[in-house]
């Protein structure tokens, strides 16, 4: 089984580098394999998707 956590975000003025920024110091943790980002702010979903990967 893959262990991730998703993470979610919605505002009223979506910032995917303010975001992504704050995410950036997990990729620093040995642990942490991948993080995905997707923008579905273009879509029903409308918002940003984040993923993270870990052992």
């Amino acid at each position: 089984m893959d262990q991730d956590i998703d993470i979610e975000t919605f505002c009223v003025r979506p910032n995917a580098d303010e975001a992504m920024s704050i995410l950036a110091d997990l990729t620093s943790n040995p642990k942490v394999l991948e993080l995905k980002y997707r923008n579905y702010l273009e879509t029903p979903f409308n918002g940003y998707y984040f993923k993270i990967q870990y052992e």
